[in-house]
């Protein structure tokens, strides 16, 4: 076999055999990639033997996808140059990069215009480079999952959310187009036009991105964002039913992002805070509200974007919301420290689950992405409760409230409790209405 391919060493690899989920596998060999040609090195004697291969980026998701179950491990995380930039007929600019580019790596050097490797970019990617240089509007890709250690493949193949999802949608929408190799190292390359999902889900066989090329947009000139906690859960629900209903959520009013997070959401990221140093710069949260909601307004206009946040603040204040405690960031710094209480919020979650699994190895994450837009959030909060309540468990409720996408997280503390949370978890998806949850999948 190629040299790519190295045996597995448990002093040496031993950390990819895990995501966040926490689950842990097993493997035969491993191989670091950096190049399309090197991948295709590795998967074709691979395939010629028929051996099992778990494709990995940086291992930052929690559904266990990352995590091998035998065979061999394609890490592509030293895939991590931007080769290249175009500027497409719509008059925007696109990037070329390798998968296992960091999302927090893509937004550093998109926002300061230097790109580390584009010193061996082409004439035509340095010529676009410089226009783009001297273009006097800032760009961004939109996508913003909660984990900006990400990688871009890994949130194409799992077409991640994020907290902007109801302005901009899901990763996939801001990728022009894909390469990548089957099994056999059969090259594939898909452009917008085509069914980028067909490349990703379409086929039960393996899929590896080599290439992606994603579209920048034009940064909005004003972004702010608020945070409101309520006294009781009731008024939580109805400030997010209530915004809906007056069509805040609608297209093109402004709101990106309406993040819900449940008071034992904001009881276990008040004591997070505290132990971990990286969400210092995190406001402090009142670990005895009830529920907070995260809004973060895009506009292009000073004036309507302020007449927007005084609609939501009177919206929240008849509402219940505790107006001393509520917080707003009108600036990029103070936006991005607000932000770190919803993002702050999945962390918590597995620092949880870790603490529970030091008792009991066999305890790994598990949680459950709710999608019932035929409910009302109250309705879904309402029933997700009873049915923890009912079974014994406890949990949090965070997620995409405009979006009808609640992440719920289960907390056992033993085996027994993981085995009755994955019960609770697969009497949600049964009572799921067939293709209303593209995500639905039981643990």
């Amino acid at each position: 076999m190629t040299p790519l391919i190295q045996p597995f060493d448990p002093a040496r690899h031993t950390e990819f055999l895990r995501d966040e989920s926490l689950r842990s596998g097993k493997a035969d060999s491993i191989s670091f990639p950096l190049t399309e040609s090197q991948v295709r090195q590795v998967l074709t004697p691979l395939f010629d033997r028929q051996i099992p291969v778990s494709v990995q980026g940086s291992r930052t998701g929690i559904d266990g996808r990352a995590v091998p179950h035998t065979g061999h491990i394609l890490n592509l995380s030293a895939m991590n140059r931007i080769t290249g930039m175009t500027f497409d007929p719509a008059g925007r600019y696109c990037l070329r990069v390798q998968p296992g580019v960091i999302l927090a790596d893509l937004n550093r050097q998109t926002a300061s215009r230097r790109f580390e490797d584009a010193g061996q970019w082409d004439r035509t990617s340095l010529a676009v480079l410089d226009r783009f240089q001297n273009d006097p509007l800032p760009w961004f890709w939109p996508p913003d999952p909660t984990e900006d250690t990400a990688t871009i493949g890994g949130m194409a193949a799992t077409n991640a959310r994020g907290i902007g999802v109801h302005a901009y949608g899901r990763a996939r929408q801001h990728i022009r187009a894909v390469q990548g190799m089957d099994a056999r190292g059969t090259l594939h390359v898909l452009d917008r036009g085509e069914d980028l999902d067909a490349f990703f889900v379409g086929n039960s066989e393996l899929r590896v991105i080599t290439e992606l090329t994603l579209t920048l947009l034009p940064m909005p000139s004003q972004m702010w964002g608020m945070v409101f906690f309520f006294p009781r859960p009731d008024q939580v629900f109805g400030f997010i039913d209530r915004l809906i209903a007056n069509q805040h959520v609608s297209e093109d009013t402004g709101m990106a992002a309406m993040e819900l997070m449940d008071g034992k959401t904001l009881e276990i990221l008040h004591g997070f805070k505290k132990e971990h140093p990286s969400f210092r710069s995190m406001p402090g949260v009142n670990p005895a509200a009830a529920g907070a909601v995260y809004l973060e307004l895009h506009k292009n206009s000073e004036e309507a974007i302020t007449d927007l946040a005084t609609q939501l603040m009177d919206a929240a204040k008849q509402a219940g919301g505790d107006a001393d405690a509520s917080l707003a960031a009108t600036d990029h710094a103070d936006l991005s420290r607000i932000r770190l209480i919803r993002k702050a919020a999945p962390h918590a979650v597995s620092h949880m689950t870790a603490c529970a699994r030091q008792k009991d190895d066999r305890i790994y994450r598990l949680g459950y992405d709710l999608m019932r837009p035929d409910m009302s959030v109250s309705d879904q909060i309402q029933m997700l409760d009873r049915d923890m309540a009912d079974a014994g468990m406890t949990g949090v409720v965070f997620g995409h409230a405009a979006d009808s996408c609640l992440h719920v997280n289960l907390l056992p503390e033993n085996h027994d409790d993981l085995i009755t949370a994955k019960t609770v978890i697969r009497h949600w998806a049964g009572r799921e209405k067939p293709g209303m949850n593209p995500n639905s999948k039981t643990t």
